[in-house]
């Protein structure tokens, strides 16, 4: 059921529209998914039932990749400042789950000896995508919320680029 509601938040966030109805919708799919991404959320979902498998995949279902290319793509909306408010912020929370599911991807490749990780981080393609450039642009927006937003990203960006850069390398040279 989560994965179906997840897909339906991710595909509203798809549609292609300067209607006032459609950017009131996507405000509040943005807003939904950054409660839903907030890490105190994640930590206390993980946290039922002893960080069982099935609390597990209750947050592995948010594609994060595919909401992370959502939110970089409204964050570049001026039809809607409040829309690229939200989009922009959801973007630290989903930055923040990727780097969790990455470190406890190069943790299991590290115990199990695998040479593959089950899931590589968004970082590399938000900096050579121009993901970061983005972001950035953000830095001239009127609206204070947005800047701060966008700001906070950038160093999320930062610090998780060069961790996962050296957790990486680390694991690389294990194998």
């Amino acid at each position: 059921e989560s994965k179906v509601v997840l897909g339906d938040m991710l595909n509203l966030l798809e549609r292609s529209s300067t209607n006032n109805e459609t950017l009131a919708v996507q405000e509040q799919t943005a807003r939904a998914l950054f409660y839903l991404t907030d890490s105190a959320v994640i930590r206390d979902v993980l946290a039922v039932d002893g960080g069982s498998e099935d609390s597990s995949l209750a947050v592995e279902v948010c594609d994060v990749h595919r909401s992370l290319r959502n939110m970089l793509d409204h964050t570049t909306s001026s039809a809607s400042p409040s829309l690229q408010r939200w989009a922009a912020a959801c973007i630290r929370n989903l930055l923040a789950e990727d780097y969790r599911r990455a470190c406890d991807a190069v943790s299991e490749a590290m115990t199990t000896g695998s040479d593959e990780l089950r899931h590589e981080s968004f970082i590399s393609h938000l900096v050579s995508s121009g993901g970061v450039m983005i972001l950035s642009s953000l830095m001239g927006s009127d609206d204070g919320d947005t800047r701060a937003h966008a700001t906070a990203a950038l160093s999320a960006t930062i610090m998780t680029a060069r961790d996962m850069a050296i957790r990486v390398n680390v694991w690389k040279e294990a194998f």
